[in-house]
């Protein structure tokens, strides 16, 4: 198998939870083992599966000896990634699911900014939604700086679990991943690491999440979108969502470097509409005059209709 070049930095855990993937299996480590360097290690755990033997999966060993696979009895997701995390080797963790794909160059780059940047607790990405067939279903830009990648929070679809990449010691730190949060332990893991930290966003699309009927975001939407819109609610209360808007122009400009401006500063607005749902219209007055600055702005170009469906949102979808 192809290894990616060593860059000499600081090594990294690709911790992969496994429960019943067998049909990604194949296609999941090619790809983990070419995105990974010879100082990192893939860290499999196996929570029970029944669609594929122990013997089956420790042959994975045997491929790459940067592959390391325990296997335990079921007990779900979030028990299994805690388990990973206590017996990652390593500071850095990357996480990945079975039936995503990763660019080559997700671990290196994600690594590099974690090192540079110790304040950061972790590090997301763009991603491209697909289904099975690899069709793309469209692009999600991250929020990129620090502050606005924490208000992105409140609508938390630009930080994507498996596009992460995240320090072990913050993780524990903050309690690691919690039962009664499943099945949106990632987003309340997210903002309980905003309470001790930062967490940023790198513009570029390191991840193809692949959408499917059997994945858990499909099987467990209901749930999901009930347990992350009371974590939402909550997190839109903050005080520190309103310092965040203080400095929004400035933050904005910094869009002027990076791919896909226009489509993040919509994404932004559309985060700045749901906490103006989540917030009864408090700060109304406020969110009206930067829509309204950013949509007339001449470097920024939105057509009618977008103008028009934003600002009937920003009228009428009040709790």
């Amino acid at each position: 198998m192809m290894v990616a070049q060593s860059d000499s930095r600081q090594p990294c855990t690709i911790l992969l939870p496994l429960f019943n993937g067998a049909n990604f299996l194949g296609r999941s480590i090619d790809n983990l083992c070419k995105i990974a360097g010879p100082q990192d290690e893939i860290l499999i755990i196996n929570d029970g599966s029944t669609d594929i033997t122990k013997h089956e999966i420790e042959e994975l060993c045997k491929l790459d000896t940067r592959i390391i696979v325990h296997c335990c009895q079921h007990r779900g997701l979030v028990e299994t990634l805690n388990f990973g995390i206590q017996n990652a080797s390593h500071e850095f963790i990357a996480r990945a699911d079975i039936d995503d794909a990763y660019d080559y160059k997700r671990i290196s780059v994600q690594v590099q900014y974690l090192a540079n940047h110790p304040e950061i607790s972790a590090v997301f990405s763009d991603y491209k939604m697909v289904n099975l067939s690899g069709r793309n279903l469209g692009l999600f830009p991250s929020a990129i700086s620090p502050e606005l990648t924490a208000f992105s929070l409140i609508n938390s679809q630009r930080t994507a679990h498996p596009s992460v990449m995240y320090r072990k010691s913050a993780v524990i730190a903050a309690g690691s991943y919690l039962a009664e949060d499943f099945p949106a332990e990632d987003l309340a893991l997210w903002i309980r690491l905003v309470d001790k930290g930062k967490i940023a966003s790198l513009p570029e699309i390191l991840l193809n999440y692949t959408l499917h009927s059997a994945s858990i975001t499909q099987s467990k939407q209901g749930l999901m979108r009930t347990k992350s819109l009371d974590l939402r609610k909550v997190f839109a209360l903050r005080p520190e969502n309103l310092t965040a808007l203080d400095k929004i122009q400035d933050l904005l400009l910094e869009y002027a470097k990076f791919p896909d401006r226009n489509l993040r500063i919509l994404f932004f607005l559309e985060d700045l509409l749901t906490f103006n749902r989540f917030t009864k219209g408090q700060h109304q007055k406020r969110i009206t005059t930067i829509v309204a600055q950013q949509l007339l702005s001449r470097n920024v170009f939105l057509l009618p209709a977008v103008l028009y469906v934003l600002i009937m949102k920003l009228k009428r979808k009040l709790y």
